[in-house]
């Protein structure tokens, strides 16, 4: 039976344009994982919400992508991965993003006319969550059934030992900063998907095993960030814990940010310059934020081993 791997993330507007960006929000905001309200006032908001938004969302990816949508780091990245692991395992990868261009039924597309049978799909989403893993398996079954295919599906790898090996081996090779303290940042959902996933117990035990591999005495936090809007949402917040830590006289602090797989606008504009220059203002002296692993051979390499493991 011939097979392919499809590796799926968020995706990015088809360009830095606030047209474009307003239509990425659009239809992120749009789906009813993300925000789950009725379809009338879903798109209603998400229409409102995105046109808001949109002039941020294009000046933020400028920051991060220099004028070019194919500079962003998680777009670059996750095709970068797919090349590895296909010249790691022989099997043809694709990658897919869920929203906006080259998206879910593109590469099972793709996949049906390289001759495949069945997918195996691998979301760079190291923890379940509703909004991100659930909708991405939605989308996935959906084009599953269209072209004809079968469907493995992998809804975490929060606990894989190589992970939280690659993640440790990051921070500690950040030693020459010489840390008072860290946070390991998590994306925050709001409340009411914790009854439809096991994410804040996934990111809890990420947490936990990141400490008992690198924490070695040194003070770690627990934190969110990405909050999106109004109602109760996980916390405390990436700048709570900044401001505690300030109060509590550290000067330097290292940010883990072990539910991102790829950099993006969230570590590396609303962490490493957002939160810094708070941090900073609070007299701080520094703060940096671990790059995420990306599109490195140890990574990939590790995505191949949990795609041959599945079934």
């Amino acid at each position: 039976m011939e097979k392919a791997y499809i590796l799926i993330s968020l995706g990015a507007p088809e360009n830095i344009s606030a047209d474009a960006c307003r239509s990425f929000l659009r239809e992120f905001l749009g789906d009813k994982h993300v925000l789950s309200l009725p379809f009338p006032l879903r798109q209603l908001l998400s229409a409102h919400i995105a046109k808001k938004r949109a002039s941020q969302y294009a000046q933020n990816l400028e920051t991060i992508c220099g004028g070019s949508i194919g500079n962003h780091p998680s777009i670059s990245a996750a095709r970068s991965l797919a090349i590895q692991i296909q010249s790691i395992t022989g099997v043809k990868t694709f990658s897919a993003f869920r929203y906006g261009a080259q998206n879910i039924p593109d590469a099972f597309r793709a996949a049906k006319k390289a001759g495949a049978s069945s997918v195996k799909a691998l979301p760079l989403y190291p923890q379940d969550a509703y909004s991100t893993t659930s909708s991405a398996f939605a989308e996935a079954a959906s084009a599953a059934e269209e072209f004809g295919l079968g469907l493995e599906f992998n809804r975490s790898y929060f606990d894989n030992p190589e992970y939280i090996s690659l993640i440790a081996d990051s921070f500690r090779s950040q030693k020459a900063f010489r840390p008072d303290a860290a946070i390991v940042s998590f994306h925050s959902v709001p409340i009411s998907h914790l009854k439809k996933t096991q994410y804040l117990q996934q990111c809890r035990a990420t947490f936990e095993s990141l400490k008992s591999e690198i924490g070695e005495g040194m003070r770690m936090e627990l934190a969110w960030q990405s909050k999106m809007g109004k109602g109760d949402w996980l916390g405390p917040s990436a700048e709570e814990c900044a401001k505690d830590l300030a109060a509590a006289g550290a000067k330097k602090v290292l940010v883990l940010c072990p539910g991102f797989s790829c950099d993006c606008t969230e570590t590396l504009v609303e962490i490493n310059i957002q939160l810094k220059t708070l941090f900073k203002e609070l007299g701080g002296e520094d703060l940096q934020a671990v790059a995420c692993l990306n599109d490195s051979p140890a990574h990939a390499l590790m995505l191949a081993r949990i795609l041959e493991r599945m079934p």
